[in-house]
């Protein structure tokens, strides 16, 4: 919500802001308050930290009592990482026309949600919250940003159209891994050999032109095949080609497993030419009840999979999307809009509880986009804040289509640059550059042009328009991105990873297309789920490869001329570790929530 006040403030005060300022004229006294000192703001309570971002407001009842939601993170003495929730209050209201601020005082709590938080400690926190926020309670707010605020919370929440059809879904009851291409395999050669290597893949896969065999790299095993699409995959030794791979980084762990044992047995080898997902189940389903529903769920699988008997359908949730089949084989429908009242039952204390955040209507589902709303901000010093584009060879632009007014987006740099006009933007670790060419020289952006947002969802730029120039100094600039950035879309009422989109016609129509985006925009390929405790989306599978998402194998270097592999580029094998967050926008793994902010990155020297 705040983005969208951070907006709406920008335009002129339409009539409905014009009457509330005229009844708030009448209704003013004078208070004297201070500065609204801006959010988030942060709290001290016995040594625990509570930190309140900015309060939707739902109504304001005659500008005296005002009715919100907020989300609020405390962090316990003694632990590193916070814990989010949601808070509902009420506060009575006076406003000082003169200072153009809002006086909230006598605050009654009328809810707390601590999602996927065990009930002995949510209580912990609840009570922490509630001895912070009590009748003398004084919190001071901006009254351009209130009106703001209130004015986008009486209109329509704007949900980004997302595509709720499966993605191709492949099961198996024994040991299985998913490789995908994205589009027709594509292949380059390594200097001085005769062994050409996948690009636009997430897996280690290899030709050896004196066979035409392929070879895939498992883990710490090899199998080969015929034909790297529809062929049989079999255990094997890796070729004497591929001993004569350069000895460098780029090839260190493929050079690592080259002498390998082979072993005498193969898992199933399920390959798609776009991105897919797999439902993967040791043996036969074993079902268990959830106590007080009429559901049952697999208990013998990492997915999320449950059986419901009054309609004889399974459901599965993949990517914050639900599908429904009548068989684990599919074909799989979608099922987000319509899922059964009996999944918002489940038990939030159950094993599956946590599944609840994806369920539309539940609080959990509430507040987790109250949390996808909320911005991540840093003040970035402008004098210090760089960035350096590269191109593969002349920079080439396109224009976007259905924006409300001409942007063109370069197509042959892994950066998100733009062209409006006579100026060059890029977005670049959250934070907009400014240049009067395409290669620069790059400063700090202290406004962007409004079209930018109007990029529209099918666009797989999209995500930019979720990071904002908020305000600005002669030596600073406060930048701030919501989660839409980094994957995490609101959608049918809850928070879906990417935006779904998998049809290969829809996103490439060149070369350089394979190599610059992200799965954020695919949604699938990557095994992502959603967690509330992390603050959003982590990658938690290991069967989709040891790159990253989908077609995050290989990427063409434009300084050395190079294919740069993902083993060098950003870590082998990190996505093998379930509880590793990930940063959807770059492909990263990190522990922890802090890997979707992108502000981290940069140095306390800049931030």
């Amino acid at each position: 919500m705040q983005n969208l006040a951070f907006r709406l403030i920008a335009v002129p005060i339409c009539s409905s802001i014009l009457v509330i300022l005229i009844a708030l004229s009448a209704a003013a006294e004078t208070i004297n308050l201070a500065e609204d000192i801006g959010w988030p703001r942060t709290y001290e309570q016995d040594g625990h930290e509570i930190v309140l971002y900015q309060p939707q407001p739902d109504e304001w009842q005659d500008y005296r009592k005002i009715i919100a939601k907020a989300a609020i993170a405390v962090l316990l003495k003694g632990e590193e990482q916070p814990t989010y929730g949601a808070v509902y209050l009420s506060a009575k209201t006076d406003t000082d026309m003169e200072s153009r601020n809002v006086k909230l005082y006598e605050f009654k709590i009328t809810k707390i949600h601590f999602p996927e938080t065990p009930q002995e400690k949510a209580e912990q926190l609840t009570r922490i919250v509630r001895s912070t926020f009590h009748g003398d309670t004084i919190v001071l707010v901006s009254l351009d940003r209130l009106l703001a605020s209130l004015e986008a919370a009486r209109q329509k929440v704007e949900q980004v159209e997302v595509n709720l059809d499966p993605p191709p879904i492949y099961y198996s009851e024994s040991p299985a891994i998913l490789v995908i291409f994205l589009g027709e395999p594509q292949f380059e050669a390594v200097k001085n050999t005769k062994v050409l290597f996948a690009t636009n893949t997430n897996w280690d896969i290899f030709m050896d032109l004196n066979t035409n065999q392929y070879y895939l790299l498992n883990g710490d095993s090899w199998l080969s095949s015929k034909d790297v699409l529809k062929g049989e995959w079999k255990p094997a030794k890796a070729p004497i080609e591929l001993y004569k791979l350069p000895q460098n980084d780029n090839w260190l762990e493929v050079r690592k497993y080259l002498a390998v044992t082979q072993k005498p047995t193969t898992p199933v080898v399920f390959v798609s030419d776009s991105p897919a997902e797999m439902l993967l189940i040791d043996g036969t389903p074993s079902l268990s009840p959830i106590s007080d529903t009429k559901l049952l769920y697999v208990t013998n699988t990492d997915n999320t999979i449950f059986l419901y008997p009054e309609d004889g359908s399974y459901y599965t949730l993949i990517a914050g999307r639900w599908f429904r089949a009548k068989d684990l084989k599919g074909p799989w429908a979608a099922a987000t809009r319509d899922l059964p009242d009996e999944f918002a039952r489940i038990p939030p204390e159950h094993p599956m509880g946590e599944i609840l955040a994806s369920v539309p209507g539940t609080l959990d589902a509430d507040a987790a986009v109250l949390l996808a709303s909320v911005p991540k901000k840093a003040t970035i010093q402008r004098d210090t804040a760089t960035v350096d584009v590269v191109y593969d060879g002349v920079p080439q632009f396109v224009v976007i289509e259905g924006t409300s007014s001409p942007v063109f987006y370069a197509v042959n740099t892994e950066s998100s640059v733009f062209n409006i006009g006579d100026d060059y933007y890029v977005c670049h670790q959250g934070v907009w550059f400014i240049a009067p060419s395409p290669s620069g020289a790059w400063k700090v952006a202290i406004s962007v042009p409004q079209v930018i947002y109007t990029i529209p969802p099918s666009h797989p730029t999209h995500n930019v328009t979720y990071v904002y120039v908020y305000e600005s100094t002669p030596t600073t600039v406060v930048v701030g991105h919501t989660s839409g950035y980094v994957g995490s879309y609101v959608a049918a009422d809850v928070v879906m990873f990417g935006l779904g989109v998998w049809a290969i016609s829809e996103i490439f129509d060149d070369h350089h297309h394979y190599h610059y985006h992200h799965s954020h925009y695919y949604s699938y390929g990557c095994g992502a789920h959603y967690s509330y405790h992390h603050g959003g989306y982590y990658r938690g599978a290991k069967y989709y490869g040891p790159y990253g998402g989908a077609g995050r194998g290989a990427m063409y270097d434009p300084v050395s001329g190079t294919y740069k592999r993902g083993a060098y580029r950003y870590g082998p094998h990190g996505s093998a570790f379930a509880r590793e967050a990930y940063n959807p926008h770059t492909g990263r793994y990190a522990g922890q929530v802090g890997a979707s902010n992108p502000y981290g990155s940069w140095g306390r020297s800049v931030v």
